[in-house]
């Protein structure tokens, strides 16, 4: 099976696979995703816009006040610059 073989059995895949993560895990993730997102585009970007909208809904069901805090993440003005890791 070759990559493409891969992948295409990926995108033809219907049924769920559980996944476990603790909110801070999921949290992490968002994180690195929604940096992710500034740089993707087309539809790849939309999967991760969703992915990320998701994983924020599942995080504010138990601790809405973080889920408020990852929306953050999705506002251009709110993004970490350099000078931030300088000080």
């Amino acid at each position: 099976m070759n990559n493409n073989d891969i992948l295409q059995s990926l995108i033809n895949h219907d049924s769920k696979i559980p996944l476990s993560l603790s909110a801070f895990e999921i949290f992490v993730l968002v994180a690195y995703l929604q940096t992710a997102q500034h740089w993707i585009h087309g539809e790849s970007g939309l999967m991760v816009r969703s992915l990320v909208e998701k994983l924020i809904n599942a995080v504010s069901q138990s601790i809405p006040e973080a889920g408020a805090l990852l929306e953050q993440g999705n506002q251009p003005g709110c993004d970490i610059t350099k000078e931030y890791f300088e000080q």
